[in-house]
């Protein structure tokens, strides 16, 4: 084999270690960073609800820590407001017992938003329904709570 040959072959070769190696590092990254316990935390709900999709995430609302569940589903609840409240409420306690992130102490809601989708094709409709929840008691008695959502909200005038 003539020499460029070569040279591409193992050119070739050592791009493909440098990427897995780069690949093999990121995935390293993820799996420490909290994103990485939501996601297995999201999926978990999608496969114990048998949900289509379902995301979590936390992140600072009006001054609170909210640990947001985010649901999406094709099944057909025939409009029943109170089969919805209850599956949410179950979504939430579910949440209270699995969650395990690090940010558990500075978390002071939960909420949960169910999306369903009725129809096919063009007829297709998305109906939405919100859950607020408190945290267990033994989340807040940890301490770690950041200094800003200590102080009590600012008073508002009407």
């Amino acid at each position: 084999m003539s020499r460029s040959l070569w040279s591409i072959l193992i050119l070739g070769i050592l791009t493909a270690l440098l990427l897995t190696l780069g690949m093999l590092f990121t995935l390293d990254q993820f799996q420490q960073f909290p994103a990485g316990n939501r996601v297995k935390f999201a999926e978990t709900i999608r496969t114990e609800f048998q949900f289509d999709s379902a995301g979590a995430d936390v992140s600072p609302v009006d001054g609170k820590m909210v640990l947001r569940i985010s649901c999406m589903t094709t099944k057909d609840s025939k409009h029943d407001q109170t089969a919805q409240r209850q599956e949410m409420e179950r979504v939430a306690a579910f949440a209270a017992v699995k969650y395990d992130g690090k940010d558990k102490s500075t978390i002071q809601e939960i909420q949960i938003r169910r999306a369903e989708v009725r129809g096919k094709g063009c007829f297709q409709k998305t109906y939405h329904n919100h859950h607020t929840a408190a945290p267990p008691p033994e989340w807040k008695s940890r301490p770690g709570l950041p200094t800003f959502l200590q102080q009590p909200p600012p008073q508002r005038n009407p």
